[in-house]
């Protein structure tokens, strides 16, 4: 399948957010999944209208799965 430039500058943004997001998550004692994505949505000049709050969690959430069961799967194999 041919890689699109839309799709392609879609997954990184997605990318560059998922990277932001978990580096609040990390480093912020206490701060919360919501605050994490209106602070970088505030960053990247992100409104409702361009990219709502609703489509980024949901897609942070797949990312946060997709992570953890690469992780169980690495500690699965060894």
């Amino acid at each position: 399948f041919p890689v699109t430039i839309h799709g392609f500058v879609e997954d990184h943004i997605k990318n560059e957010m998922f990277l932001h997001i978990d580096a609040i998550l990390e480093h912020g004692r206490g701060v919360k999944i919501k605050t994490a994505i209106e602070h970088v949505m505030s960053k990247m000049l992100f409104d409702e209208n361009t990219f709502p709050y609703e489509t980024i969690k949901k897609a942070y959430d797949r990312h946060r799965l997709k992570n953890a069961r690469e992780k169980i799967n690495r500690f699965s194999i060894a």
